[in-house]
């Protein structure tokens, strides 16, 4: 409801900000935005001058005394979270929230929650949904980006706040950001997104996807492993199955939501995950993940009516993970691959641009039933750069 969020929002203005803001307090009374740590040291403080310009400051003896009061603060919101070892993701067993938030954001954070979890429900999600959409920008994760334009030949000395890019990497030279300013910006365009967007969807969350069949909702969510909820459905019903599965070895998605997980207190099911994982302790290898996703493809294929499709958004780096999918229909005896279109990214990021062998699209590979009717093509062949033809082995 549009309507009792932005009234929440401005609850929360007036009860919660005050308390926030009271930590990023500056000497003169004002109220800081952005703090830039070089390895553990504070040594620049930035605030808003009322021109749409910031202004840096050094720190002084009142902004150090202000960061000393939260000295050895533990967080009380979050559950205790569970990392695993993995390099590639920065990420270790004893990895703690102390470790990825300086202790003033972790009390912020606890403010936020416990503020939070007293709302009625549908506010509770939808706030939940910007604080966790936040958390990011609330870490020591953020990187500063230096010394823009030098491939051009112009180097500038500003320095401009990036972003939390993917893995728990700790830059020497980081922001902490104001708590309240990421929630409200995030809460503020959630806001105009719900205003924007005037229907009413009753939305129905369930853990039985068997309840969903009976359901007079128009949108369903329901929390299982897909493997199981579609066993759960009636077989040759599903017109459409869209999914976007973990590409191989691309991204531990789990791993790396745990962060969001703890703040809304779910625990991950890690064991039934599909994925490619560098966290020895998980066993999660090439060769389970492609067991697993031929136990999804058969579910899935049961399901499928002659007229629906399966729609797999895919990209990976190595060969062995498109080899597969390029004869899943010898192993998923029930399916066949019908031809892929591209789908380009909406936005980009610095792994995207930076990393080598980094995505900049990902593949749509189109999958039907070996018995399905001649006319189900039709629509797909009208889509630009569609093709019949399977993507390159390097998935470029």
């Amino acid at each position: 409801d549009v309507f009792e969020c932005a009234r929440a929002l401005k609850d929360a203005e007036k009860e919660i900000r005050p308390l926030i803001d009271a930590s990023y307090l500056l000497g003169d009374g004002s109220t800081a935005s952005h703090f830039l740590w070089d390895q553990g040291k504070l040594i620049s403080i930035w605030k808003a001058n009322g021109r749409g310009k910031r202004e840096e400051l050094l720190p002084t003896d009142h902004d150090l005394r202000i960061l000393s009061k939260f000295d050895g603060y533990k967080t009380k919101a979050l559950r205790e979270p569970r990392f695993f070892q993995n390099s590639r993701i920065n990420a270790y067993p004893n990895l703690q929230f102390n470790d990825l938030f300086t202790n003033r954001a972790l009390r912020n954070m606890d403010i936020l929650i416990e503020w939070i979890n007293k709302q009625p429900e549908k506010v509770r999600r939808a706030l939940l949904l910007s604080l966790t959409s936040a958390s990011g920008q609330m870490s020591n994760m953020v990187f500063a980006i230096t010394g823009r334009g030098k491939t051009n030949g112009y180097k500038s000395d500003k320095i401009e706040v990036g972003s939390w890019v993917v893995g728990f990497w700790r830059p020497k030279l980081h922001f902490e950001i104001n708590v309240w300013n990421c929630f409200s910006s995030r809460s503020n365009k959630l806001l105009k997104a719900l205003k924007q967007d005037r229907s009413s969807i009753d939305v129905h969350i369930s853990n039985n996807p068997s309840k969903v069949n009976n359901s007079s909702n128009e949108v369903a969510l329901v929390k299982s492993d897909a493997r199981k909820a579609l066993r759960k459905i009636s077989k040759g019903t599903v017109k459409l199955i869209i999914t976007d599965p973990p590409h191989s070895d691309r991204i531990p998605y789990l791993e790396l939501s745990e962060i969001w997980n703890s703040i809304l207190g779910e625990s991950a099911n890690f064991e039934d995950e599909i994925v490619v994982s560098n966290a020895v302790e998980r066993r999660k290898n090439k060769r389970l993940y492609n067991d697993e996703m031929t136990d999804f493809l058969k579910a899935a294929a049961d399901v499928l009516s002659t007229s629906g499709s399966l729609a797999i958004f895919f990209n990976a780096r190595d060969k062995d993970s498109w080899e597969y999918l390029r004869n899943v229909q010898q192993i998923v005896k029930d399916i066949i691959y019908r031809g892929c279109f591209l789908m380009n990214y909406s936005a980009g990021s610095v792994i995207q641009d930076n990393r080598q062998g980094a995505m900049k699209r990902d593949y749509v590979l189109i999958f039907q039933r070996n018995d399905c009717t001649k006319d189900s093509l039709e629509s797909l062949s009208s889509i630009e750069s569609w093709t019949s033809e399977f993507p390159s082995l390097r998935g470029e």
